[in-house]
């Protein structure tokens, strides 16, 4: 109660211009989520400081009213599309909805001869791409998404739709997606549809997040505030009776139900909550709605340090050492093969001391703010006196970084040098004009290497047909398992065609070298490669292709097929190779080129298996497209 007190004591003793406007809300030099939590009679009160700086403003939580809000979803929107609209409308919003029964991602709705809220019953990636969707999608600032229930998402499709919604969405919308929810369920088995419906759909929507930008809300923790939306364990409860369980489906929402949907909704695009309500607990701050400011996670990273009061130089240490751990893109979601976690790759008792904070704290595990908290947790606790004092005393950018390797990461392993590269070209990188540490680039930056950051809109996984598809590695491409037909990404036009070629192939005989160049799509004016075990050939060079055109038959036995980025057609080489960049093939020191973990980020984008950021040789030249 003191430091509430202390807190408002401090507002009215501000010499700062208060506005009192015709609503009679007060508008403070304040963040504007401080400003929308005020607004909602939600007291504010921080922890020693605020969790943005007042001038951002894109905030997940700057929303405000007056926007035009987009809803897609399922028979649960449908079946609340009044509640949603009182909801919404009463905080000043105005609202188009689009949900039918049955729909999903992929999937059709019209359920039941269901005509669904606007009369498009199409698949939710179809119905954002019609014409009437489109023209409200053009004027819309929120974009709520709330799929899952009949087919469970998966990152590759939430992907596809929210680079379809982009496409015609302002550059500056914010993007909420809805967990789902099961109980009570009688017409199936209530532990199978968790476990093979909600989790894996609940799974994919919190692990891409961070990604993609967007706001999880937990219809699922509306329900049960004691449940795990990523580990339903069939045990979940409904005191509220949110829940109809009269269908036996155990999905929909009764009235009182729709009404706390809509209102969990509501506060959570108008500030008055984000993924959770916290306003109760220790903080306003919700880590996994805050957004941090940067274009790339490792420039975000250094910001959030630098907000903590680490110089420049001391934050670029702390980042440089996660690159070094989880890749230069500091992923949040890395796990390596001893199942250390994280941007820090965490093991043992801290990575269960990460597991218990984000859950203690109704945070998402893999959101890179939460983990950066965490680390900041950490730092201020039982690594004070060990790594941030002495950080914090370190004014060269290498002692500083070894000062993090050797008492806060501890790899024990020979990789301070690439550590102390990466930190001095972050050093400064707040402003985005970072130098990727030699012989090396950061796929997730518009700056570092020239990346742009494009859409994979038009362009589709090659190897959908393939049967076991595998991620096999990187090299001067990525090298991929299976057996199946590999098709194009997109149109293009076959440039090479050569069996044998000088590629290795099955039984010591020579492999195939297909190649094509797209003619359209981010990458348009770029070259294609399929090499080694990939027979027979089925096009021919000058032949017009498409992304439905067999190009060969992938063969599951070594060597296993290698694709990328291709030279011009003369040399029959990947571009990695031909530029030089790429010398050791073979043998222990292997290299793992940059154009080669780029090809595997597009393959994963479109769907394909989870290919790798990690690489030490060659750079992206400027304008090379980065995907989302």
């Amino acid at each position: 109660m003191l430091k509430k007190i202390s807190f408002f004591i401090k507002i009215f003793s501000l010499t700062v211009l208060v506005l009192i406007t015709s609503s009679n809300s007060f508008v403070f030099a304040l963040t504007q989520k401080q400003l929308n939590l005020l607004n909602a009679n939600i007291l504010y009160y921080d922890y020693g400081g605020d969790c943005t700086s007042s001038s951002d403003s894109g905030s997940a939580a700057a929303s405000g009213s007056g926007s035009n809000v987009f809803i897609l979803g399922d028979s649960i929107t449908e079946r609340s599309a009044t509640s949603y609209t009182n909801a919404l409308k009463a905080k000043g919003y105005t609202v188009t909805i689009d949900a039918s029964a049955g729909r999903s991602i992929n999937g059709a709705g019209g359920v039941g001869g269901d005509k669904g809220t606007n009369g498009n019953t199409d698949s939710g990636l179809k119905a954002v791409s019609d014409a009437t969707d489109v023209t409200q999608i053009k004027a819309s600032q929120i974009f709520v998404i709330a799929l899952g229930t009949n087919s469970p998402n998966t990152v590759a499709n939430i992907d596809a739709l929210m680079a379809a919604i982009k496409v015609n969405a302002p550059a500056s919308a914010q993007y909420y997606w809805v967990d789902t929810i099961a109980f009570g369920r009688t017409t199936s088995s209530l532990s199978s549809w968790n476990q093979d419906s909600v989790k894996p759909s609940n799974v994919a929507t919190y692990a891409d997040a961070s990604k993609q930008n967007y706001t999880v809300l937990s219809w699922f923790k509306t329900v049960d505030p004691n449940g795990d939306p990523q580990n339903p364990t069939s045990n979940e409860t409904d005191a509220n009776l949110y829940i109809d369980t009269s269908d036996g489906l155990g999905v929909h929402p009764t009235p009182a139900g729709s009404n706390a949907l809509a209102t969990m909704v509501t506060n959570g695009i108008s500030g008055a909550s984000g993924t959770t309500n916290n306003a109760s607990g220790g903080s306003c701050c919700d880590s996994s709605s805050q957004q941090l400011s940067g274009s790339t996670n490792a420039i975000k990273a250094v910001n959030f340090f630098e907000s903590k009061g680490l110089s420049s130089l001391q934050a670029a240490a702390m980042v440089g050492n996660f690159q070094a751990e989880s890749g230069v893109n500091v992923d949040p979601t890395a796990t390596n093969s001893i199942g250390a976690h994280g941007i820090a790759q965490w093991l043992g008792g801290r990575k269960t001391a990460l597991e218990n904070y984000a859950k203690s704290n109704n945070l998402q595990e893999d959101d890179l703010t939460t983990q950066l908290n965490f680390s900041w947790q950490e730092l201020t606790g039982s690594y004070k006196s060990r790594v941030l004092d002495p950080l914090q005393s370190s004014t060269d950018i290498n002692s500083a970084t070894q000062i993090v390797f050797k008492y806060y990461e501890a790899p024990g392993d020979s990789s301070l040098p690439k550590r102390q590269a990466y930190a001095a070209a972050l050093v400064g990188s707040t402003n985005g004009n970072s130098s990727p540490p030699p012989n090396t680039t950061n796929q997730g930056s518009s700056s570092c290497g020239g990346g742009t950051v494009v859409s994979t809109v038009g362009y589709h996984n090659p190897f959908r047909d393939v049967k076991g598809i595998a991620f096999a590695g990187v090299d001067g491409g990525a090298d991929y398992s299976g057996e199946g037909v590999v098709y194009p990404i997109g149109n293009g036009v076959i440039t090479n065609a050569t069996l044998p070629s000088g590629w290795p192939g099955a039984n010591g005989q020579g492999g195939a070298f297909v190649q094509y160049k797209l003619t359209d799509g981010a990458a348009s004016g770029k070259y294609i490669y399929i090499a080694e075990n990939c027979t027979p050939i089925t096009v021919k060079v000058g032949q017009t292709v498409d992304a439905n055109t067999g190009l060969c038959t992938m063969h599951n036995t070594n060597p296993y097929i290698e694709s990328g980025w291709g030279a011009d057609p003369s040399a029959g080489d990947s571009i990695s190779a031909a530029t030089g960049c790429y010398t050791v093939e073979e043998g222990p020191g292997k290299q793992q080129t940059a154009y080669g973990a780029n090809f595997s980020a597009l393959i994963e984008s479109l769907g394909g298996p989870k290919g790798s950021s990690s690489f030490d040789a060659c750079t992206l030249p400027a304008g090379w497209p980065i995907w989302k």
